[in-house]
């Protein structure tokens, strides 16, 4: 009999944090699930971490991928095998509190919503404690309601657009297995942006979408996947791949700009990283000067500027390398330094 819950755990070089994962999953409350961890090509003890554990519990199924094929596909792979009636997502670097999925399950059920989220526990360092995010997640304004597809695509999907109000990640989330009938993998080299991406093409489908008042997903920062890329090419390679799905989708034309906003952030983070570790400041000026030269700018500031009109977005616009640098080096908090200089 297929169980109610599928819980897929994509795993790269998690041994250390996978006891604790595994452990959280298994002692839920709720028992009526199935573990998919797919090992995406791990090359420390990840393996051997998931065979032990599944040779206590037959409710983890492993899949191997051949190499690393990157967070995306592991997912997706996960998708493909799942025999759930329900999808959930958790990071092999995170824990779920024991009534979590009974809590998520218990409301997505009583709602009769295809798709439905929760508010989480957070940090910005595996060192540091959790914090309670709701702000962080916009789950202030959501929690507790249940609203139409058409509310959501109008009032919502903007904002995930550009990772605004609501953190379009896919963990905290619950879904109905047959929203993903037809899913296709997206063509991005993006490690970060997969889960907006996966978000604006299965969240449109779904009827109604809830907002379920628990917090019981406990999110660690950064990710156990292969990181492609560090330059503004994976940050491209995202945008573009949105505005396909906006355009495919038909969603509201608001998506478009938000999509810029999330690409000028990037372009901050792109300089900030680099002033924050102290590089060559005549090495920055010359990559930012290259990155501008692309042509693309001058379409991304116009819609960026429909929704957020900075002086940085008109610093983007002029191609100011010099300006762009200097706006941004009075823009990073202390706070910042310490943070940046940890993970890098």
């Amino acid at each position: 009999m297929a169980p109610q819950v599928s819980i897929i755990v994509p795993c790269y070089n998690a041994a250390p944090y996978l006891p604790k994962c595994l452990k959280s999953i298994l002692r839920q409350t709720f028992t009526d699930i199935e573990v998919i961890a797919v090992n995406d090509g791990s090359t420390d003890d990840t393996l051997a971490v998931l065979e032990r554990y599944a040779a206590k519990d037959q409710r983890i199924r492993i899949i191997n991928a051949p190499h690393n094929c990157g967070l995306q596909w592991a997912r997706h792979r996960g998708i493909k095998a799942a025999q759930g009636q329900w999808i959930m997502f958790v990071d092999a670097d995170d824990f779920i509190t024991e009534d979590y999925v009974m809590r998520m399950h218990s409301g997505i059920t009583q709602t009769g919503a295809d798709a439905a989220m929760s508010s989480m526990n957070y940090n910005v360092h595996k060192r540091l404690p959790f914090l309670h995010m709701p702000k962080h997640t916009g789950f202030a304004h959501f929690a507790g309601k249940t609203i139409s597809q058409k509310e959501f695509r109008e009032q919502y999907l903007p904002q995930f657009m550009g990772i605004r109000n609501i953190y379009a990640a896919m963990w905290a989330w619950i879904y109905r297995r047959d929203l993903f009938e037809g899913y296709e993998l997206p063509e991005v080299r993006s490690f970060q942006g997969e889960d907006l991406l996966f978000n604006a093409t299965i969240l449109p489908r779904a009827r109604k979408i809830s907002g379920i008042d628990c917090c019981g997903y406990y999110r660690r920062s950064g990710g156990f996947s292969k990181l492609i890329g560090q330059d503004m090419e994976q940050w491209w390679s995202l945008y573009h791949e949105q505005s396909r799905v906006i355009k495919e989708n038909d969603l509201p034309e608001a998506c478009y700009s938000h999509s810029a906003i999330f690409l000028i952030t990037e372009l901050h983070w792109f300089i900030q990283k680099r002033l924050i570790a102290q590089h060559d400041p005549a090495i920055i000026r010359h990559d930012l000067a290259a990155e501008l030269q692309r042509p693309e700018w001058g379409e991304v500031v116009e819609l960026a500027e429909k929704t957020d009109p900075t002086g940085f977005v008109r610093l983007v616009r002029q191609g100011d390398a010099d300006a762009i640098i200097e706006f941004n080096r009075k823009l990073i908090p202390p706070r910042w330094k310490i943070w940046i200089h940890r993970l890098l």
